[in-house]
């Protein structure tokens, strides 16, 4: 039976940032997908559409799950369980979002609706890189297109989804399922602090920090991930 992925990508990303993870999970006989977070603007309709163009039959899927990603994997998870046989958590955060980010996100929402949305500009960029790959066009060319590409209706609806989000915390010990979560040592959005937190509350967990890696793991330290991700995908009998 193949071995089915699911990305679910985060906030102003699509399938671009997957991309080097997916060539190497095809390589590996996988079969590999990436939900559209852009359509709603709360968790639980974005998870019915995922769920409702992935989730068929009895089949089961591994699920891949970056930042705003993991929001709408914990409502999968919720809802649509049996659909799930494998999770990895990236750069993700069980909490809601304190009073200071959602005034941050009400303000940025003000913002785009007055036309003034520019995607992720340079300034923006040490918030999701570590220092060493804002040198790196190929990284930080990739993150301005995909910004770009999803525009400022979309980044609306997104933000209002993230800031409808509930808090999971007590939602993960009631997981039972192999589950990988990745961290960035340098990520001051989704912390060590809070990676570890998922971690501990998710029975059966592993948990890696990578260093050199802020927010976007999947293209700063990509061979990392990709090692990663099929030393846990691939069935053991295949490999």
């Amino acid at each position: 039976m193949t071995t089915k992925v699911l990305f679910l990508p985060g906030l102003l990303c699509n399938s671009r940032l997957f991309l080097a993870q997916i060539e190497h999970l095809q390589g590996l006989g996988m079969q590999c997908a990436v939900g559209d977070l852009s359509h709603a603007d709360n968790i639980p309709a974005l998870a019915d559409e995922v769920a409702g163009r992935y989730f068929q039959g009895e089949q089961q899927w591994h699920i891949v799950a970056l930042s705003m990603g993991g929001y709408v994997a914990f409502e999968l998870l919720q809802r649509y369980s049996r659909h799930i046989a494998r999770l990895a958590l990236l750069h993700t955060s069980a909490r809601a979002d304190t009073t200071e980010q959602t005034q941050t996100r009400r303000s940025l929402i003000q913002l785009a609706q007055q036309g003034r949305f520019k995607g992720v500009t340079p300034r923006l960029l040490p918030r999701l890189l570590s220092p060493a790959n804002l040198n790196r066009p190929e990284v930080t060319e990739v993150i301005q297109t995909m910004a770009g590409e999803i525009g400022k209706e979309a980044f609306v609806r997104q933000q209002q989804a993230i800031l409808s989000r509930p808090d999971r915390r007590a939602f993960l010990p009631t997981l039972r399922l192999p589950t990988l979560v990745i961290g960035g040592r340098d990520d001051t959005i989704s912390t060590p602090e809070i990676t570890l937190e998922i971690s501990n509350l998710i029975t059966d967990a592993k948990l890696e920090v990578l260093e050199g890696s802020r927010h976007l793991s999947p293209l700063e330290q990509s061979d990392r991930v990709n090692r990663l991700l099929a030393e846990f995908l691939v069935p053991k009998t295949a490999s």
